[in-house]
């Protein structure tokens, strides 16, 4: 009888250990890909649509259907028909942002849904640079910079 209350006990101890372990290396994994990203000149397609997994909270899977699956379960479905290692151009992250952001602040983009417009929109709603053109491609500290400004704006923030 001890010895089974010993078992018992045991796994209750060691369950929520493992549990919090495991979300540690979640953790420094998502770390890590942010530090990786901050480091290049120019970020893809994939790299893009695993940082807008990440704001949304999810955790990143290791294939890029897997991903923009999870993109389109939250209504996120604009911009999104690019092959993975196309350069990320400031234009096709606006329409996705636009898109996720439900921004109807251009009359033009709410009309046309284009990269030209979502971009304009963006702008407006100070996510992104008036001084850039939607042709620009975008480097990992532009991502990391407009994804906390989306993040914040997503979550309430202005």
């Amino acid at each position: 009888m001890k010895f089974r209350l010993l078992i018992v006990v045991l796994l209750l101890v060691t369950v929520p250990l493992l549990a919090q372990r495991s979300r540690r290396g979640d953790t420094v994994k998502n770390v890590t890909f942010v530090h990786e990203i901050a480091e290049k000149d120019a970020v893809n397609f994939g790299d893009t649509v695993r940082f807008l997994v990440l704001i949304l909270g999810k955790e990143p899977t290791n294939t890029l259907a897997s991903d923009l699956a999870i993109l389109k379960g939250a209504g996120i479905t604009a911009g999104l028909q690019y092959a993975e290692s196309i350069p990320m151009k400031k234009g096709m992250l606006a329409l996705i942002l636009a898109d996720y952001l439900k921004l109807g602040d251009s009359l033009f983009y709410m009309i046309f849904k284009t990269q030209r417009y979502a971009f304009t929109a963006c702008i407006a709603n100070g996510i992104m640079d008036y001084d850039a053109s939607e042709y620009d491609s975008v480097s990992g500290g532009e991502l990391i910079e407009i994804m906390s400004k989306v993040s914040e704006r997503a979550s309430g923030g202005k």
